[in-house]
């Protein structure tokens, strides 16, 4: 800054040495020489005021947005205040007051460029406090990256805008407002070819370049949509200078962009809806998983065009060249929309299961794709219901094959490993109708009351073998349960009769046999001893 004040500061000339005298004033104005040198300094500051002034006006904002609009009235002002500053001083005022003593004509023209001066300082300092209003949207505006951030703030701009209209000076006319809205439209402008460019838009995660095109158009909407909305007021309220601007210069290039960000908000919407079908789910029910790829790879090849264009898509002048493109783009979707409507047909002839199936539709049901796709998925839960048939009576002929053998798990007892058997087949039938009965799409489906009565049909059979099983292992447990009741708990040892026994062990008996014989206890009922037992010996009782 400090050279800019070398530059602005006024030419002293000898003026300091004349005036720092000890001469009175009337001494000083007695000398011609004198009053000529102080004429001639206040002419070299009239050329001085002057070449700022001019140089100042000649100067133009560094760049071609709303911040350099400041910035250019904010150093103007800088600039304008040192001089204005400086005439303020004492020894400048003495100089002056010491020409209008001898009513030189000089003093005379240097009040005009005095004037001029503080005219354009008032100007530029007014346009910095008005300017200095909005210069927290003009930043965010100019630096913030985020679409939606600053479609939030263009109302209140608009607002701010409509203000200095009203109260300021020097934007009160069409020729200083339109050019500071343009301004900032180039921002929002540079922002979206910035972030939105079709080289490498596509590389970005699909959900994210949807959602990005689509909040791009909202905030170039916001920008037409807040100016008309203030209009508007202005014209419902009857009062105020009528806020009407070229709307060519100020929203024809941004609507544009607004059509081609809801272009590639389309594509970004097409791709998403393509990837939501041919993924895991279809992957899961079909039996070509490979004809999936194949269509994926295709969907992705749907942006090669759009990312290879050779022209500025945002550019009003090569409109005709994007439609050519978008409508190339139209075709490619309509050709894999039918290329997937078949490809579904297909998949749904050979199902691997009705459940997968099933839930699979349920899902599609609440996912955002294709309508034409969603629409022929739909129609498929006949086919599903075709398919839960085919496994009942699969079912049915597994049954009937090895009802009287029945397919056992490992380690698993007859009877209970059978019910199990029959009981798993059951649950997995009675599954897929619960599900099927909170489908409202079902609700009026014409083979619906098939399906279920060849389910009835087929579980009553499961249920009753279930049941015969239970009751005959009941009966066979009720009679070993006797059996078993009715068995010895005690049991003769072969101890004894094997060759080598200890004598100790021979002692206890003879001990014991004492011990019974002196106490006469009597042998239980439910003791019997054992037939092959030589008779005449004593018996050791162990629990088996």
């Amino acid at each position: 800054m400090e050279h800019i004040e070398d530059e602005i500061d006024l030419p002293m000339g000898r003026f300091p040495e004349i005036l720092y005298t000890s001469k009175s004033d009337d001494e000083i104005l007695q000398e011609p020489d004198i009053v000529e040198a102080l004429e001639a300094v206040v002419m070299e500051w009239e050329r001085h005021i002057l070449k700022v002034i001019e140089s100042l006006e000649n100067k133009k904002p560094d760049g071609p947005g709303p911040i350099p609009e400041y910035t250019y009235w904010h150093e103007r002002e800088a600039a304008l205040s040192v001089m204005v500053e400086q005439l303020k001083k004492s020894t400048f005022m003495r100089v002056s007051k010491l020409l209008e003593k001898t009513k030189s004509p000089i003093i005379d023209a240097f009040v005009h460029y005095q004037l001029d001066l503080k005219k354009n300082y008032i100007q530029a300092r007014d346009n910095v406090k008005f300017l200095f209003t909005i210069l927290r949207y003009l930043n965010i505006v100019t630096y913030c990256d985020d679409f939606g951030s600053v479609k939030d703030i263009l109302m209140e701009l608009m607002d701010g805008l409509q203000l200095i209209w009203v109260l300021s000076r020097y934007y009160c006319t069409d020729e200083k407002m339109v050019p500071l809205m343009e301004r900032i439209a180039y921002c929002l402008k540079v922002k979206v070819k910035s972030a939105l460019n079709p080289e490498f838009l596509f590389r970005n995660p699909i959900r994210e370049i949807r959602d990005q095109t689509e909040t791009a158009k909202q905030m170039l909407e916001m920008w037409k949509s807040s100016y008309l909305t203030i209009r508007q007021k202005i014209e419902d309220s009857g009062k105020g200078q009528r806020w009407e601007f070229d709307k060519v210069r100020l929203f024809s290039e941004t609507d544009y962009m607004a059509k081609v960000c809801g272009d590639l908000q389309d594509v970004a919407i097409a791709m998403f809806h393509f990837y939501n079908i041919f993924g895991p789910e279809l992957r899961s029910i079909v039996v070509d998983p490979q004809r999936i790829d194949s269509v994926s790879k295709r969907v992705e090849k749907l942006v090669v065009q759009i990312e290879n264009t050779e022209f500025d898509i945002f550019k009003e002048s090569t409109k005709e060249n994007w439609d050519q493109v978008m409508d190339t783009f139209y075709n490619e979707v309509k050709k894999l929309d039918m290329e997937a409507v078949n490809f579904i047909d297909q998949s749904f002839k050979i199902l691997r299961s009705s459940e997968i199936a099933l839930e699979m539709l349920i899902k599609f049901k609440h996912m955002e794709t294709r309508q034409v796709i969603l629409d022929r998925l739909m129609s498929k839960f006949d086919v599903i219901l075709d398919q839960f048939m085919k496994e009942v009576l699969e079912v049915d002929n597994i049954f009937t094959r090895n009802r009287r053998h029945p397919i056992l798990c490992r380690n698993f007892p007859p009877k209970g490993g059978s019910i199990y058997w029959v009981r798993l087949m059951f649950y997995k039938l009675k599954k897929m109708v619960m599900k099927f009965q909170s489908v409202p799409e079902l609700m009026t489906s014409r083979i619906k009351e098939d399906a279920f009565r060849s389910y009835l049909k087929v579980s009553k059979a499961l249920m009753a073998f279930e049941q015969s099983k239970f009751d005959q292992w009941k009966e066979d447990c009720a009679n070993s349960v006797d059996r078993a009741m009715q068995m010895d708990i005690l049991k003769v040892s072969s101890l004894l009769f094997k060759k080598g026994v200890d004598d100790d062990l021979k002692m206890e008996e003879v001990k014991t046999k004492s011990s019974k014989q002196s106490t006469k206890i009597p042998r239980p009922s439910w003791v019997q001893s054992s037939a092959s037992a030589p008779k005449g010996n004593s018996f050791l009782f162990i629990i088996s």
